[in-house]
């Protein structure tokens, strides 16, 4: 007869995957490209404003693979 022991009482606990908001890297941005991202974002929110499916924002992470929070793009 074989009697197994539970080497812990307590379950396993996955920490929580975190998504950086920054990758520490300062902006590059000059006025004329702020301007010209404002502008964009401007339009493309105008052109599918009656989209509820659409959601436009600029500068900052796509993340494109849940759970890898190195799998982004700025």
């Amino acid at each position: 007869m074989s009697l197994r022991i539970p080497t812990s009482s307590r379950p396993e606990v996955t920490p929580p995957i975190v998504y950086p908001e920054s990758d520490g890297e300062p902006l590059a941005e000059t006025e004329v490209h702020i301007l010209a991202i404002i502008d964009f974002i401007a339009t493309l929110r105008f052109h599918y404003r009656s989209r509820r499916d659409i959601y436009v924002i600029g500068n900052m992470f796509l993340y494109y693979e849940e759970g890898n929070p190195r799998a982004r793009k700025a």
